[in-house]
């Protein structure tokens, strides 16, 4: 950063009881609500499934659709990130 002070951000659990692991959030560059932080889920022990993940500023947490029908699509709203 450049004379500026860094960001702290805030430790909150987004995922409960998950049977994938879930990797680190990260943030999202010049991001915009609702797409500030990402990240992505598997079992990194088998073939699995991931599906991708966004936040904003809330703490809200979105998912991608896992089978996107068109190039682009809107983010479906989770209260929390489970298992599936």
């Amino acid at each position: 950063m450049t004379g500026s002070q860094p960001q702290r951000m805030r430790k909150k659990q987004i995922t409960t009881h998950s049977q994938r692991n879930h990797n680190y959030v990260r943030r999202v560059v010049n991001g915009r609500s609702p797409f500030l932080y990402f990240w992505a889920d598997g079992n990194p022990n088998q073939f699995s499934p991931s599906y991708l993940y966004a936040g904003d500023e809330k703490g809200r947490v979105y998912q991608l659709p896992y089978d996107m029908e068109r190039n682009e699509q809107k983010l479906v709203r989770v209260n929390s990130v489970s298992s599936h």
